[in-house]
């Protein structure tokens, strides 16, 4: 059984690791972490009592597992670092081209086409 003083410690280590992987997509995450340090943001998901702690740390680990799965980012990291011209004629490339082409070798909008 933990104490207050170790169940304090042990949210606030919780916390500190969730923060550290997400620094870059916080807004995901909901509106009330948006405006504030990283610290306070820290402080106020690990100063949440008992179930309260519990149900919000679930909430976000929840989004955080729809997130992966329904997000391409981990596949395109992994291929990036195997080979990065496997990714050169994806979409994800440049999304704000609607002209862009998805399959690999494809002519895309800045290739020169031959007539």
């Amino acid at each position: 059984m933990l104490d207050d003083e170790e169940q304090h410690i042990g949210k606030q280590i919780i916390a500190e690791q969730f923060f550290a992987n997400h620094d870059e997509d916080l807004e995901l995450y909901g509106s009330d972490f948006l405006g504030r340090t990283k610290e306070e943001n820290i402080s106020r998901l690990a100063n949440m009592k008992g179930n309260t702690f519990k149900k919000r740390l679930q909430e976000l680990k929840n989004i955080e597992k729809n997130l992966q799965t329904c997000g391409s980012m981990q596949m395109k990291a992994a291929l990036t670092c195997w080979n990065p011209e496997i990714i050169k004629h994806n979409y994800f490339v440049d999304k704000f081209d609607a002209t862009a082409w998805n399959d690999f070798g494809a002519p895309g909008p800045r290739d020169k086409v031959s007539e």
